[in-house]
């Protein structure tokens, strides 16, 4: 990360007995919009138990100190957090959190009513609706499915507990955009022309 900050503009701040030079870190960047939902400039990786940001700008830009770019393309501001855990830092992080990975699997979270259509004329018609709903509405939704010509509506529910809430969100921080590498020189040269302003 030195790399990255050794770009951004340098601050004097004095004292009543000297100045210090520090760097500016009141400067923000980021990607626009257009560029992130720009598909032409970047492709998706799933991330591995283990990957790092260094380990990932390393193994596909030859460069860990690029790892800020991995970082700004995804919005990710605290990578300890914002980055998926490893399955042994996930389990740690249940355990500190709800006592045991038992109690976290016998907590309900949520309760989930799930309505799932299938238009038997169209190849792929088939969608889902997720709701979540409170507990009585839970007891009192009967599992069903009906039959409307080419049309089936199946109704089923599911409970989801502490654990697997907190898994979903893991996993779903897994998948990330990466930067072509050919545009990267171009996000350098561009986060120095911000950084000179």
């Amino acid at each position: 990360m030195a790399n990255y900050f050794s770009k951004f503009g340098k601050l004097s701040i004095a004292d009543t007995n000297k100045s210090v030079i520090i760097t500016n870190l009141l400067k923000r960047v980021g990607v626009l919009n257009s560029v992130k939902e720009n598909t032409l400039v970047y492709y998706t990786y799933d991330l591995q138990d283990g990957d790092t940001p260094e380990l990932v700008a390393e193994k596909f830009y030859g460069d860990a100190e690029r790892h800020w770019i991995i970082l700004l393309l995804n919005d990710i501001i605290d990578p300890l957090f914002d980055w998926p855990l490893s399955y042994f830092n996930f389990t740690k992080y249940i355990i500190s959190k709800y006592g045991s990975t038992a109690a976290a699997e016998s907590t309900i979270h949520h309760y989930e009513k799930i309505i799932t259509k299938t238009d038997s004329s169209v190849s792929g018609g088939t969608s889902s609706q997720i709701f979540i709903i409170d507990q009585y509405t839970y007891a009192n939704t009967p599992i069903s499915i009906v039959n409307k010509g080419l049309i089936t509506v199946e109704t089923s529910k599911q409970s989801i507990s502490i654990y697997d809430y907190e898994e979903q969100l893991n996993e779903s921080k897994r998948s990330i955009k990466l930067l072509k590498k050919e545009y990267v020189p171009q996000i350098e040269s561009e986060l120095k022309k911000v950084m000179d302003n």
